[in-house]
């Protein structure tokens, strides 16, 4: 544990190490959610076939630590006593109930046992694509070296993507992930906020497909929204006979949400859920998945050698053990791998959540793009300050955001390189806002001392105080709209890290008939963007920001926005973390609300410092007493014996 995460892992304890990592965040969060097993649980019918309901007045301890997908467990006695065990999930925590969807019909005039804990399944898959490295001796294929130089057999594109064309850095990209470059090593896509990554992947799929008639291309995400985009943008461009979507069946709730042409290219084109044939599969060019998906590809033996691509997308938010699934005998035979991989994302965003403390602290939070960018290959070189693009690239040109609201992110930590090329119609029409305090300057930090709060029931907070600016904010863009525009509820966002706050702001959305505004967690609104982003800190009157403190989260919440970033929270509160000081710092013309002073950081250190010392000082002055205590009682003690 007191290795450097970035050095913890070796082909020596690969599997090893990452199956105990595994196996500390499956039985921690096993113990966690064991506490909310409770009998006599009524449940009422959802809005969709076996889906229901159950309210969280039901149990003895509201169960604040469960996560969407969680695994669910209903049981009931039969008439010959033995017990009926039906399995499923969880699809959605509200604020007074839970949404769980089984895998049968339940009558919902009967009571049930209910119990909760981590997802096995995901579990299983995670162990087997580890048994398999194990078994095809693969561990040191994960630890690459510099690779044989490669001859560039294909130098010129018919772009499908002109825009392309103008991105020299995207251009290299796309050229050597089709001349397999880094092989067998991966190909790494590092693509910071607004950069084009998506456009690099699809650019990429669509010249192999053209230029390799007879390959295969296997592509993967963490999240279901990663890959319905990379379809989506696909179906625009090549065949639809030749692109397969592949969905889980837990996919059935929202499937009147997705886009028609994308059904129609899935296992769920007959309306509902199957598992694709072999020739299905052997058949489409390009097969689109989730990584936990892909592991199904593994339990039905898909050819090793079938995919000649395998593109993982946002691997900076999977864990290396998730990212193996899709790789481990899927890409792999004895001692080598059979396909280019490609691996995209930012290691300076928000990387896997992790639920286990000392899993985290043991480094499950590491995703394989951020410990393979340690890889001494991957890194800059030292005399040019440059990535080898044989292996990596890094997409500067960031088409996003408003150079103001890109500033800070791009200096702290993306190296000053990003370039802010965003169409001035896209990001300038906020400017000169009356609600600006400098018109010019796109951000506002509205400065609110209000009050941190949880309900009895709840470990998450919340802060009435800054969802009433908010509220004041959203009223003055929708009735009075912003230097002529009327803005639409879908271009702006909500943020903050506390699901309570979220909470608390959908509902006053909701009582103003603001149902089309996007509100959610950092981590949800990573690879998302909106016109106008809100963000509510709610951390106040303390000298600690708490789990705001996180550089990554930081990072994301800011480079969401195109075109106006308002920021809400309490400013004496939030100088006392780096980063955020100096977003203070860098925003001092854009403050508004309750006044204060900047303290300089210095200072900030030494009162921390000072502290500190006085805690301890107490702490030994305590222990000093009991000791003295103890002392006397001894004293006091054999006094009496000998009398």
């Amino acid at each position: 544990l007191n290795t450097d995460k970035s050095l913890r892992l070796n082909p020596r304890n690969y599997i090893r190490v990452l199956s105990i990592m595994n196996f500390i965040e499956f039985h921690n969060i096993e113990i966690d959610l064991s506490k909310y097993c409770t009998k006599d649980i009524n449940i009422s019918d959802g809005a969709m076939k076996r889906v229901y309901s159950v309210p969280f007045k039901q149990f003895s301890i509201t169960p604040s630590l469960l996560s969407e997908n969680d695994y669910v467990e209903l049981s009931f006695s039969k008439i010959n006593g033995l017990p009926k065990i039906i399995t499923g999930s969880v699809v959605q925590i509200l604020n007074d109930q839970i949404i769980i969807e089984m895998d049968e019909i339940l009558a919902v005039n009967r009571k049930y046992k209910i119990k909760f804990g981590p997802q096995p399944s995901s579990l299983r898959l995670e162990m087997t694509a580890l048994r398999i490295i194990e078994k095809q001796n693969l561990s040191n294929l994960f630890f690459p070296l510099q690779p044989m130089k490669r001859e560039l057999n294909y130098l010129k594109f018919n772009w499908f993507n002109k825009n392309i064309e103008q991105n020299e850095e995207q251009m290299i990209a796309v050229r050597n992930i089709v001349n397999e470059t880094a092989f067998p090593s991966p190909y790494i896509v590092f693509g910071p906020p607004g950069t084009g990554k998506t456009s690099v992947i699809i650019e990429t799929i669509a010249q192999i497909y053209t230029l390799k008639p007879h390959s295969h291309i296997l592509v993967t995400a963490s999240s279901n929204f990663a890959c319905n985009e990379i379809t989506q943008r696909l179906l625009k461009i090549l065949p639809a006979q030749d692109i397969y979507r592949f969905f889980s069946r837990s996919a059935e709730r929202y499937l009147r949400e997705l886009d028609p042409q994308i059904v129609s290219r899935s296992n769920f084109s007959t309306g509902v859920h199957s598992y694709p044939s072999y020739d299905t599969i052997y058949n489409a060019r390009i097969f689109i998945c989730t990584l936990a998906t892909a592991g199904r590809l593994n339990q039905a033996s898909i050819r090793q050698n079938h995919f000649n691509y395998l593109f993982i997308d946002e691997c900076g938010s999977a864990t290396e053990a998730c990212s193996l699934v899709a790789i481990a005998g899927l890409v792999t035979e004895d001692n080598r791998f059979t396909a280019n991989i490609v691996l995209s994302g930012d290691p300076m965003q928000l990387g896997p959540i992790v639920r286990s403390k000392m899993a985290e602290k043991m480094g499950l939070g590491q995703s394989m793009l951020e410990r393979l960018m340690n890889n001494p290959i991957y890194k800059r070189d030292i005399l040019t300050k440059k990535f080898n693009n044989l292996l990596i690239t890094k997409l500067v040109k960031n088409y996003r955001s408003h150079e103001a609201i890109l500033h800070l992110s791009n200096k702290l930590f993306y190296e000053n390189e990003l370039i802010a090329m965003a169409p001035s119609k896209q990001v300038n029409w906020a400017l000169n806002w009356s609600q600006l305090p400098q018109r010019n300057f796109p951000i506002i930090f509205e400065s609110v001392i209000g009050t941190t709060r949880r309900e009895l029931d709840s470990k998450s907070s919340f802060n009435l105080k800054e969802v009433d600016v908010v509220t004041f904010y959203l009223k003055q863009i929708f009735n009075f709209g912003i230097n002529g525009f009327k803005i639409q509820q879908n271009a702006i966002g909500i943020i903050s890290p506390y699901r309570k706050q979220c909470l608390k702001l959908k509902q006053m959305c909701q009582r103003n008939g603001w149902n089309f505004i996007e509100i959610g967690s950092v981590e949800q609104f990573q690879g998302r963007e909106k016109d106008i982003i809100i963000f509510s800190a709610v951390k106040s009157n303390s000298n600690s920001v708490g789990f705001l403190d996180n550089e990554k989260r930081f990072n994301v919440a800011l480079t969401r926005a195109k075109a106006l970033l308002i920021l809400i929270g309490d400013l004496q509160t939030l100088q006392y973390d780096q980063h955020w000081h100096q977003l203070i710092k860098y925003c001092q013309n854009g403050i508004r609300g309750v006044k204060f002073e900047l303290k300089p950081w210095c200072d900030i250190q030494i009162d921390r410092m000072m502290n500190a010392i006085k805690t301890l000082t107490l702490s030994l002055q305590e222990t000093c007493g009991n000791m003295n205590q103890s002392r006397n009682n001894l004293s006091n003690s054999a006094e009496k014996s000998r009398e």
